[in-house]
């Protein structure tokens, strides 16, 4: 595990844990392979549905594939590098890069093309949030814990301490008492984040 954390007294209790790809599980689903980013809580075991939510991001690999059941849990998906099509019983979502679809786990899924997609899966009794966010230079506020998943290089400023993130990485951002401003230093041209909030 490389992930560090950082805590802010001029925030209370707010802590900020920068996750890298040595932090992130990988596996193998039906239709391809998966980066299991976060799970909560800490503790947890997906295979046996003990969780409260999850974020990852998979690549799938075959043209036709079939989504794992998943009752008792909500779902969010958003391709990120190809369109895709979703089947659910004679409903068909045709869903751009970045388009965000939400939907029950339990519901039958069939996905039609390849991409590398990202997910957050949980419980009915929470809140979810999931969307892609422009990067560009100038000051972000944050109100809610979330996690930020970069999608390219990025280094930012909270409170004057500096984070470098690399692409596909993300900052763990949680016990937020207060609302508080993100500084964006510098970026790539064009690039986003996706934002990720569960309650």
């Amino acid at each position: 595990m490389l992930m560090w954390m950082v805590i802010f007294p001029d925030y209370f209790n707010m802590e900020i844990v920068h996750l890298t790809s040595a932090d992130y599980k990988l596996s193998n689903w039906s239709g391809g392979k998966t980066r299991e980013i976060f799970l909560s809580p800490f503790g947890g075991n997906y295979e046996l549905r003990a969780f409260d939510f999850r974020i990852s991001s998979a690549v799938i690999e075959l043209q036709q594939s079939e989504f794992t059941p998943l009752p008792n849990f909500k779902r969010k998906l958003m391709p990120l590098t190809d369109s895709i099509t979703l089947k659910q019983n004679e409903q068909v979502i045709e869903l751009k890069p970045f388009d965000v679809f939400s939907f029950d786990g339990s519901i039958p899924t069939t996905s039609y093309g390849q991409c590398i997609d990202f997910n957050l899966i949980y419980k009915k009794t929470m809140v979810g949030e999931m969307y892609a966010l422009d990067l560009q230079p100038g000051s972000m506020a944050i109100k809610n814990d979330c996690f930020l998943y970069f999608l390219d290089d990025c280094i930012l400023k909270v409170n004057g301490q500096i984070f470098s993130l690399k692409k596909d990485e993300t900052l763990n951002i949680s016990k937020v008492e207060q609302p508080f401003d993100l500084e964006i230093l510098e970026t790539v041209e064009s690039s986003k984040l996706i934002y990720v909030s569960c309650i």
